[in-house]
């Protein structure tokens, strides 16, 4: 059956399979296992036959891609929900993201087997990430794919015409009942509070993370398990980190270049990286808008989980 077609757009490490697993919840149920993500609510990364498949499907549809990578060949969709995070967060857990997909890698080019790995190389990884975003660049992966950094990213999805709703990470931590109730209504599907509170509960980090050991303990294959990130398991690295919010350990010098970087998209969501200064402030009035679609997404959504 085909869906009108709505894309869930964010910067990697945004929270977005947080919010997948929100929404798969309030759908279909809880996911059983984390590779039922791509299957009932798909991720759209690179431009091969299968994630045209999915596309062509409609429904919700995780982006990472910035909205101009868009026009040559994805559909513009009927609505777009626009996941944004601090972007001081959305580094420290992109490093450690970068550092657990390529380590690997590292070690193969080092001559060492991947099962030794040390924190030095830990530190040489994190910096030659840390290294390219404080020059302004994408890495090599984010600029093949269209991801670009995420000042471009961020603005190009704020100032994209289809935008129905920009809703901030730290306000669905702080908030998940009316953040989601916002989502819902955003998709022509409200739902009781039970139900929204039911996922919730389930969908907290707490549970995540059990699932991602269990996934890893057993090698099931899916959004928290990869073989080619065994060296970065050995090392204590996960897909779901520490889930910090506004958290200002980088160096000050880092945060300051940072700053000056990101100004511009920052400001227009409420974040900021000045001292004295909280980082996440009130969100602005102009994120408050959610532009309903006339008919919702035609999602089937299941019954109450029991």
């Amino acid at each position: 059956m085909t869906r009108p077609l709505v894309w869930l757009a964010s910067f990697p490490k945004s929270g977005s399979t947080w919010l997948r697993f929100l929404l798969h919840h309030l759908f279909h149920g809880p996911p059983p296992t984390s590779a039922l993500l791509d299957v009932r609510l798909p991720s759209l990364h690179g431009d091969k036959e299968a994630p045209a498949v999915a596309v062509s499907r409609g429904g919700v549809v995780l982006t990472h891609k910035a909205a101009g990578a868009h026009h040559a060949r994805w559909p513009a969709g009927v609505g777009v929900i626009h996941l944004v995070r601090h972007p001081v967060d959305v580094v420290m857990s992109d490093m450690r993201f970068f550092v657990m997909t390529q380590l690997k890698g590292w070690l193969a080019e080092h001559g060492r087997p991947d099962t030794t790995p040390r924190p030095a190389d830990i530190q040489a990884l994190a910096q030659l990430f840390l290294t390219t975003v404080l020059q302004g660049r994408p890495t090599p992966q984010r600029r093949e794919l269209g991801v670009g950094t995420w000042d471009h990213h961020t603005t190009s999805w704020l100032d994209h015409p289809h935008a129905g709703l920009v809703i901030r990470y730290e306000d669905l931590r702080a908030e998940p009942l009316a953040e989601l109730k916002r989502v819902l209504i955003m998709l022509g599907l409200p739902m009781p509070d039970a139900r929204i509170h039911a996922a919730i509960t389930a969908c907290d980090v707490k549970a995540m993370r059990a699932m991602q050991e269990r996934e890893i303990a057993n090698k099931v294959p899916g959004r928290f398990y990869d073989p080619a990130h065994a060296a970065g398991y050995k090392a204590g690295l996960r897909f779901v980190g520490p889930a910090k919010m506004a958290d200002l350990s980088l160096p000050p010098q880092v945060r300051a270049t940072l700053a000056r970087l990101y100004a511009e998209p920052m400001a227009r969501l409420g974040y900021s990286l000045a001292p004295d200064t909280p980082p996440v402030g009130p969100a602005p009035l102009s994120l408050d808008t959610v532009r309903s679609l006339d008919s919702g997404v035609g999602l089937q959504v299941a019954a109450p989980p029991r």
